[in-house]
């Protein structure tokens, strides 16, 4: 069976490129899939895919390029038009395959596909706006006509409708992103929480962890990093460490100057390896995901399966990976005061250690790879074999 699996860009790893290369994982270890990947970016992935533990079979793998048109840049904002060519570029190729995959969102290939939905991409500004999926600023600019035209342009050559969608097996990355999907589109997708990466080293207790609180994510605005850190300069009682992928250069020069301020108490780690942020989950006691109405994030569940105590927003998808009212937050000031609660009393925070650490066993690959193989299973069962 032939697979066509496309993501648009696999050059460094977080959720959705995680979720990506389980997925090539996992299918390879059926002898009779062969698969060709897509994407805009050459990457080391037959390399990512072992050090997660799969074997890949290079004479059953090949990664393609798709090329963008001179006038789409191949960085920077335009990431719905980059998309968009992607989509055009596998649908073009679609007719030679079996079965086709999306790994980042939603897609038209016009052959049996199943899409993996971490959050729609292609709705319009009134759904962006209800389901907190973009910021107000990027609402406020979709909504001019200039920015209409080039999203309905967009949309005409990815194919992107409603109807086309529907006709795919849907994948999504939770419960809370399931309902959204349901409501823009219509489907009534399956939930198939993403795997963390499995800690091959002992992982202590959070009363072994340096008392630190440590932030991970992508350095963008949509990550609400800033408006945490400037919080934590004058209230959090404990130092903190903040660690991510340096996407946007006005944010993250924003993050510097942050802790430039903060005279010391505040250290930044732009681009660092997967084991430097390894060593970091390791040694702080705290993490705190900072971003209302997150889908998912990956991070949260590295984080908590390292050992580290996990504070998320009340909204969004962190809950079901952090069920416990008393690491929900609605503001910085709930997350400080906590700290400080659980500073001062070493039972009660080993209590939550324990519950953080039986709940996220849940999200282990076998759970990922059951999902997806019955998905698949479904899915191919319709395939037409000569």
């Amino acid at each position: 069976m032939t697979i066509l699996v496309v993501h648009p860009d696999l050059r460094k790893i977080g959720g959705a490129e995680l979720v990506c290369l389980h997925v090539i994982g996992c299918l390879m270890r059926d002898p009779e899939v062969s698969i060709t990947l897509l994407t805009f970016h050459q990457a080391e992935v037959a390399n990512d895919v072992r050090i997660l533990g799969y074997k890949i079979d290079s004479e059953r793998f090949q990664l393609q390029i798709a090329r963008l048109p001179f006038f789409v840049p191949k960085e920077g904002p335009q990431a719905m038009a980059r998309l968009a060519w992607l989509h055009h570029s596998a649908r073009r190729r679609s007719a030679n395959f079996d079965i086709g995959i999306s790994t980042y969102n939603e897609i038209h290939l016009g052959i049996p596909t199943l899409q993996y939905i971490h959050h729609p991409f292609y709705v319009g500004v009134d759904l962006l706006k209800k389901h907190r999926l973009a910021s107000e600023s990027v609402v406020s600019a979709k909504s001019r006509l200039r920015h209409r035209v080039y999203d309905a342009i967009n949309r005409i050559v990815a194919s992107a409708d409603t109807a086309n969608f529907q006709r795919n097996l849907t994948l999504t990355n939770s419960s809370y992103m399931a309902g959204i999907v349901s409501n823009c589109y219509g489907i009534q997708p399956v939930v198939l929480y993403p795997s963390f990466v499995t800690q091959s080293e002992k992982v202590e207790s959070a009363l072994d962890r340096e008392p630190r609180v440590l932030i991970a994510g992508r350095f963008a605005p949509d990550k609400e990093i800033v408006p945490f850190l400037e919080a934590a300069l004058t209230d959090c009682p404990l130092p903190i460490d903040v660690a991510g992928l340096s996407v946007d250069t006005d944010y993250t020069n924003r993050i510097h100057d942050i802790s430039s301020r903060s005279l010391g108490k505040i250290t930044v780690h732009s681009d660092i390896a997967q084991s430097e942020m390894n060593s970091l989950f390791r040694r702080n006691r705290y993490y705190v995901n900072t971003r209302q109405f997150e889908h998912f994030g990956i991070a949260t569940l590295e984080a908590a399966v390292a050992g580290c105590l996990p504070f998320v927003h009340a909204s969004g998808g962190s809950p079901e990976i952090v069920p416990f009212a008393e690491l929900q937050y609605n503001s910085a000031h709930d997350v400080f005061l906590r700290i400080k609660q659980l500073e001062a009393d070493p039972t009660y925070l080993m209590r939550l250690n324990d519950m953080v650490k039986q709940h996220v066993h849940r999200f282990d690959l076998g759970h990922f790879d059951e999902g997806l193989m019955s998905a698949f299973r479904s899915l191919s069962a319709n395939v037409l074999r000569p």
